[in-house]
């Protein structure tokens, strides 16, 4: 987890000792005022301390011990969230020190898990119930990534695929309210696509192939995805704490945006609109209530 403070500007902190010493010098300066929560598996109080830095938080846990010393046990990195997207059959899980919302994305119809910033406070708040639609507000944190080219569409091109697009939305409308048939159809047409795509990639490099993908991928950390999408935007934000500053990468992932930020050290290649970001991304943010 550490390693994501880069992408939000504090790529001096990324070692265990370095934000240690942080975060016991951010504590001894009383900046911000902590709030109490307590994690449903305990009696004891915590605190939670939420430090602002230009565009991005860094949220803390912390644990009051003997003697008066204050512990911090856990760092988040966020940014301001950009991407909104519903996800539905959505649950709740603990891991590592902080929430995670799993559920189905509404766009994309793919699994999707965030890890949730003020964790502390959501424990008191009045959560829609799982299984319900519940809005989230997400940014994607990367560490590794690298830019490749686009892929040129024709005016044609460009018809289909949004034919396409409203085809697969309907579907997956038609599907999320049991429809059977719906099913077979879209297990058909992924067959199909699947058949199509093994031939192209017999006599194509896979990128020419595949525009875009959004990929849960097995790691200690839950969120994190790999992913490829086209650039549609690009700009800096900048840490004003640590005059450090980052790539704003917005994306369409196969028609979803989403938000990107990177340290220019992590990325490889010159992003620029209509080039493809690839890389790996950490996704955090908080629910919409």
């Amino acid at each position: 987890m550490l390693r994501y403070l880069a992408a939000i500007g504090m790529s001096k902190y990324t070692g265990s000792k370095a934000i240690n010493d942080w975060m016991s010098a951010y504590v001894r300066r009383k900046e911000d005022r902590p709030v109490p929560f307590k994690w449903p598996s305990g009696e004891r109080t915590h605190l939670e301390y939420v430090h602002q830095m230009g565009p991005f938080r860094l949220v803390m846990k912390a644990c009051p011990e003997e003697g008066g010393v204050m512990r911090i046990y856990s760092a988040l990195p966020c940014v301001r969230p950009g991407s909104f997207t519903h996800i539905l059959n959505w649950e709740l899980g603990l891991e590592d020190s902080h929430l995670v919302a799993f559920g189905e994305d509404e766009d994309a119809g793919g699994p999707m898990g965030v890890r949730m910033e003020r964790t502390g406070l959501m424990m008191n708040l009045p959560l829609p119930q799982s299984g319900e639609r519940a809005g989230v507000q997400f940014s994607a944190l990367s560490v590794e990534g690298k830019i490749i080219l686009g892929i040129e569409r024709t005016e044609e091109d460009e018809k289909a695929y949004k034919e396409e697009e409203k085809w697969r939305q309907d579907m997956l409308e038609k599907m999320r309210s049991g429809d059977a048939e719906a099913m077979r159809e879209m297990e058909q047409e992924l067959g199909e696509q699947d058949l199509e795509i093994a031939e192209r990639m017999k006599r194509e490099d896979v990128f020419s192939v595949i525009e875009g993908f959004f990929m849960p991928m097995e790691d200690i950390i839950s969120g994190v995805y790999q992913v490829l999408g086209t650039i549609t935007d690009v700009d800096k934000a900048f840490n004003p704490e640590t005059e450090e500053w980052v790539w704003h990468l917005e994306l369409d992932v196969m028609g979803s945006g989403i938000d990107v930020y990177i340290h220019p050290d992590d990325l490889v290649g010159l992003p620029f609109k209509g080039s493809r970001f690839l890389g790996k991304v950490l996704l955090v943010g908080r629910l919409v209530l």
